[in-house]
This record gives C-alpha cells, structure tokens and sequence, in this order.
C-alpha cells in the first residue's frame, strides 16, 4: 500500500509543477509513421515528412538522422511552428553503394517557455533505403499507387507493346 501512496504524491506533485507552470513540455505529431525510399545507385532519393504541433504553445523542432548523417539531407532540419501550426520536411538520401540501408529519422519538439523544467518530446521515424545497381529492378521493388491515371498509362503501355509485337511480326513475313 505504500508504494501506492508513493505513486499517488508524485503524481499529484508533477500536476502541480506543471499547473503552477514550473514545468513545460512541447508536443508533436509526425506523419507518414515510417518511410521507404527506392532508389538507384547514384541518384538521390527523397520523401517528405509531416510535421505538426498540436499544442497551444510555440516550439522549436529539429529533425536528424540518427545514423548516415553523410548522406542523408534533410531540409528544414531546424525550424519553429506556431500552436497547431504544420511544416514540410524533405529528407534526401544520396549513395554511391548498392544495398539496404536503415536507421531512424529523429525528431525533437523543444518548448520556447522560461519554465524552471522543461522536457523535450520526440519521435523516432524508421528509415529504410533500398540502392540498387539497376533501374530495372527499382521498377519491380517500387510501391507506386495506381490512381486512376495510373491504370489509363498501363493500358496504353499495353496497347502499345501489342502493337510493336504485330508490327514486328508482320515484318519478319
């Protein structure tokens, strides 16, 4: 029972601190959860991050990675937002090696108040980069989503190696 009461007085402590404004925390939401680049030996890959404070209070963001920080790009990589305010992040991979590649993209949500204690809230987005040597095999390890003009260019496409197939044909006769 006395473990519980321990529990309860810091719990009622920490409300209070940060009632009387002694302690601070800012807040973020980040979006898509995870990211997957597909890329070509030499090319850059890239893909965009939402980020987001749902608080009522102003915050200072910064958005890193945790490892291969040689090669990946990321741009704003610091940056303010205003309560419920959003910002467009772009992360770039660059590579001159085949292979998969992952670590975490980091990002920290630091309160701009003169709190005595302030705490920092953070998110981990993984990170996962697939380099390959060949454009051939990025077109069958891409995740494209087919929206309706995708469908319309496949059928073309299709229509189209038909054709050369019969042209062909009739000129080997």
């Amino acid at each position: 029972m006395t473990i519980l009461k321990k529990y309860i007085s810091f719990l009622l402590i920490g409300l209070a601190l940060m009632a009387s404004g002694f302690v601070n925390a800012a807040s973020l939401k980040v979006s898509p959860a995870e990211i997957n680049i597909v890329m070509v030996v030499g090319e850059t890959g890239q893909a965009q991050l939402t980020v987001e404070n749902p608080a009522n209070d102003v915050a200072i963001y910064e958005v890193y990675a945790d490892d291969f920080s040689d090669w990946i790009i990321i741009s704003p990589a610091s940056f303010i937002l205003e309560s419920q305010a959003k910002k467009e992040v772009l992360v770039q991979f660059e590579s001159d090696e085949q292979g998969v590649f992952s670590t975490d993209i980091s990002v920290v949500a630091k309160p701009m108040t003169d709190s005595k204690i302030t705490t920092n809230s953070g998110i981990k987005i993984p990170l996962q980069v697939n380099v390959s040597a060949d454009k051939t095999v990025r077109l069958f390890t891409a995740r494209i989503p087919l929206l309706p003009t995708g469908y319309i260019l496949i059928f073309v496409f299709g229509l189209f190696l038909i054709l050369a197939f019969a042209l062909r044909k009739k000129m080997l006769k």
